[in-house]
């Protein structure tokens, strides 16, 4: 999943990105990928995450080409672990 954004600069906001980021990718069970803006004003702290949670990949806040290699061998490994689609409720929707 990628996920552009304009996250405003700011004390703490770069964080506050990289924690939704990786939540995204674990509530989800999938890579997760913010790209930030990068001009002034902007965190522009892109970044990749596994389904884990884990950063793979964070740009440094400038503008810049960030290149991550997205191994899909453990997906099978994070499902397992948290099988969130087994406990889908389908009589509520």
């Amino acid at each position: 999943m990628i996920y552009p954004s304009a996250w405003v600069d700011g004390p703490g906001k770069a964080d506050q990105w990289k924690a939704l980021l990786a939540a995204r990718a674990v509530e989800n069970q999938m890579f997760a990928v913010g790209v930030s803006r990068a001009d002034e004003g902007y965190i522009g702290t892109s970044c990749v995450y596994s389904p884990a949670g884990s950063a793979l990949a964070c740009a440094d806040g400038t503008e810049q080409l960030l290149v991550c290699d997205i191994d899909t061998s453990g997906l099978d490994d994070a499902r397992r672990a948290m099988p969130i689609l087994e406990h889908r409720r389908h009589d509520l929707y």
